[in-house]
C-alpha cells in the first residue's frame, strides 16, 4: 500500500483506538463471566468489533490460558442497528444473529 494511502497516514490514533477498544472489550468480558445476566448493548453496530472478532479469537488460541474467548463474550452482546447502510446491517446480522 502506497503511504499517501495507508490508514494510519489517514487516522494516526486509529491503531491507539483499536488498542483502547480491545481494553474496553476485555473489560466486558471480565464483567459479563462475573456478572452473568447482564445484557451489554454495543451502539453503531458494534462499530470494529464484528470485524475485529477473528483477530481476537485468534490470539486467544495463540494465548491459551491467558485471555477469555472472545467468542463467547460475543455471543453475549447485542448491538443496536444504526449503521445506515444495508451491507453493514446483513454482515452484522450474519455475524451476531438477527435476534441480537
Amino acid at each position: 500500500m502506497a503511504p499517501e494511502t495507508s490508514t494510519s497516514n489517514q487516522c494516526p490514533a486509529l491503531p491507539t483506538l483499536a488498542l483502547e477498544y480491545a481494553s474496553w472489550f476485555g473489560w466486558v468480558l471480565r464483567h459479563l463471566l462475573k456478572f452473568p445476566g447482564m445484557k451489554p448493548v454495543l451502539s453503531q453496530g458494534g462499530a470494529a468489533l464484528p470485524l475485529v472478532l477473528g483477530r481476537l479469537a485468534r490470539n486467544f488460541t495463540i494465548a491459551q490460558g491467558k485471555y477469555a474467548d472472545p467468542r463467547k463474550g460475543f455471543e453475549a452482546l447485542y448491538f443496536d442497528s444504526v449503521v445506515f447502510d444495508g451491507d453493514a446491517l446483513k454482515f452484522l446480522a450474519g455475524k451476531a444473529g438477527a435476534g441480537k
